[in-house]
């Protein structure tokens, strides 16, 4: 098992993934704000805070050779993952307002040769999850992530 790690890691290390990995910030960050009186909560895998930039990764698993751009997009729309990005960006905007966030999500293959594949959530597919989330709960004119930053508001 020690081996199997130190392999994930070397890989990672050799990775475009690391550049974000490794700068400092927050492993398993839990951010809570109110929203019309309820207070919320999510958890996020890696949350780097910056004065001009907040950046958010999120890991997922994969099985090997499933780490490719098109195996990811289906896997995201499938798994609502477009949902997760507008929740996550909708939490960090409301603890530090004004500031661009930028959400990733990391797939990293589950076995040998541990691939990975970083894919940044584009403003439309945060706009997609912010439809989603204002359908689902019907409060389409009172959901505060319609009031996010002009680069992921929803356009009607």
């Amino acid at each position: 098992e020690a081996s199997r790690l130190t392999t994930l890691a070397e890989r990672l290390h050799a990775s475009p993934a690391n550049e974000y990995l490794a700068r400092g910030g927050y492993n398993e960050a839990v951010i809570t704000w109110d929203v019309l009186g309820f207070k919320l909560k999510t958890r996020i895998d890696r949350l780097h805070v910056a004065d001009n930039l907040i950046t958010v990764i999120d890991l997922k698993k994969c099985q090997v050779g499933k780490a490719s751009d098109d195996a990811i997009q289906r896997e995201c729309l499938a798994r609502g993952y477009h949902i997760q990005a507008a929740f996550n960006v909708e939490a960090v905007e409301a603890i530090w307002p004004g500031v661009p966030v930028e959400w990733y999500v990391l797939f990293i293959e589950d076995a040998p040769p541990f691939g990975s594949n970083l894919i940044q959530a584009t403003a439309a597919e945060i706009d997609l999850g912010v439809r989603s989330i204002a359908a689902v709960q019907g409060l389409r004119e009172v959901w505060p992530v319609v009031q996010l930053s002009e680069r992921h508001r929803p356009t009607t």
